[in-house]
């Protein structure tokens, strides 16, 4: 797996080491980026904080959501009703 080092760093408070991009991810629901120390291991809370995991720190991008991704984004078409759906579907075709 490709890695480089951006200007990101772990936002786990007592950390501070740099982010590693990680590039050519095989699981897309892995994280963007993870943290350089093996030693931070830390995952984050819902209502914010941080505790312990088995895995290394890792965070995500932001959803891209410019014009050209929505347009290719599969999600929309399973948020129409039936209806839109049948009938974008015959528009196709």
């Amino acid at each position: 797996m490709q890695t480089n080092v951006a200007s990101k760093i772990c936002p786990v408070p007592d950390c501070g080491h740099p982010m590693i991009r990680q590039t050519n991810k095989k699981n897309p629901k892995s994280p963007d980026w993870k943290c350089s120390n093996k030693n931070c291991k830390f995952q984050k809370m819902m209502g914010g904080g941080w505790k312990k995991s088995e895995f290394i720190t890792g965070v995500w991008d932001d959803k891209d959501t410019t014009p050209e991704r929505v347009e290719d984004n599969f999600q929309d078409e399973a948020n129409l009703t039936y209806g839109e759906q049948r009938d974008e579907i015959q528009d196709r075709g």
